[in-house]
């Protein structure tokens, strides 16, 4: 979806290496043509990176700034048990090499030891990127898996930890940090944000009442001890903040001129009433899946007049039990009926943009 929003963006020209497109060319196709989400990432040895650049134009032509975005599809369990031998020993390869100038260029020889990013783990390899983009589920985070708090600060300390001192401001961490609540487009978490913006009809104002709404989802999803932490002693003032998120959205009802969810999850908790036609209610994602939270890495070499962005899509992932269920669940479905709008997808990638360069 990121691509996608990506694409019409003013003034920036999006590329991405030819196996990334492939990449998002059949996840389009999937949500687009099934009306479906991908499959959850499974866990593998070695980690594919996908890379998007941005590079900046305005009326005379390209100005010659641009920003790598690296996603890296691993699963949540990596992020889980971030000092586990798994995170700490996994290969991280890019799917194609990327020129200083931006240039894209297949890698004709293919060779594991040319395309493998020399760091030590995943947390190495967030560490080295300039900005990082969290997803913070708040349905994941009031079910299965470790909690948000436990699980982050011990990232934060693992950060902290294998970061040099001389890179730090003031003893903090120097990377722009964007903290992203997502499916706020479900019922529950949409009415708490909405109940608390003023003035609907004034987008400007809307915007900072939704922030502080996000700010206080945040809060409640990470706990108190992790929240205040971010603040006094992790973060840097002004190099992180709060957005909400849904990569899918809500679509207008024109008939009784309501926002109403894309999204439509049959309720088959009940094996007994499985066989009912409940196609049309809408209640939650599936436990242990989460369609908004792509595991995201970042390019550790980027050119002078480049910067990067990464980050960390702490998910249910793979949590879900490994045991089939009888009767399975299915996927939550995407209603291909509706033009649905997503929400907040690019102004977390607008926020980090504008403060690289400052």
């Amino acid at each position: 979806m990121l691509y996608r929003a990506l694409l019409p963006y003013q003034g920036w020209v999006v590329d991405a290496d030819p196996e990334s497109l492939n990449f998002i060319l059949q996840h389009i196709d999937t949500i687009d043509e099934k009306g479906e989400f991908p499959d959850p990432t499974e866990t593998a040895d070695n980690i594919p990176i996908f890379t998007y650049t941005l590079k900046e134009q305005d009326a005379s032509g390209p100005t010659g700034f641009e920003v790598v975005l690296n996603f890296l599809d691993a699963p949540g369990e990596f992020y889980e048990d971030i000092d586990s031998t798994s995170a700490e020993t996994v290969k991280i390869f890019k799917a194609s090499s990327t020129r200083n100038s931006g240039e894209i260029q297949d890698d004709d020889q293919n060779q594991d030891d040319q395309n493998q990013i020399d760091l030590n783990g995943i947390v190495d390899y967030l560490l080295s990127c300039d900005g990082i983009i969290f997803l913070l589920d708040p349905i994941r985070s009031k079910k299965d898996g470790k909690s948000y708090q436990s699980l982050l600060l011990k990232l934060f300390e693992e950060f902290k930890k294998r970061s040099q001192p001389e890179n730090r401001i003031e003893g903090r961490l120097p990377q722009y940090m964007a903290f992203c609540l997502t499916k706020v487009d479900k019922e529950g978490i949409w009415e708490q944000l909405w109940t608390k913006v003023r003035h609907p009809d004034d987008k400007k104002e809307a915007d900072e009442e939704l922030m502080l709404a996000a700010k206080d989802l945040a809060k409640d999803v990470m706990g108190d001890l992790l929240f205040e932490s971010l603040e006094h002693n992790y973060c840097v003032k002004n190099r992180y903040t709060f957005f909400p998120l849904a990569s899918i959205g809500r679509y207008r009802d024109e008939k009784d001129k309501t926002w109403k969810e894309a999204v439509i999850d049959p309720d088959v908790s009940d094996t007994q009433s499985s066989q009912s036609a409940q196609s049309s209610q809408v209640t939650r994602y599936t436990t242990g899946f989460d369609p908004d939270a792509p595991s995201v890495g970042l390019n550790p070499t980027p050119s002078s007049t480049s910067s990067s962005i990464g980050g960390g899509g702490f998910a249910s992932g793979n949590n879900a039990p490994k045991t089939p269920q009888s009767p399975s669940k299915p996927k939550p479905q995407i209603n291909q009926d509706v033009k649905y709008e997503p929400f907040y997808v690019i102004e977390p990638i607008e926020w980090l943009i504008n403060n690289f360069k400052k």
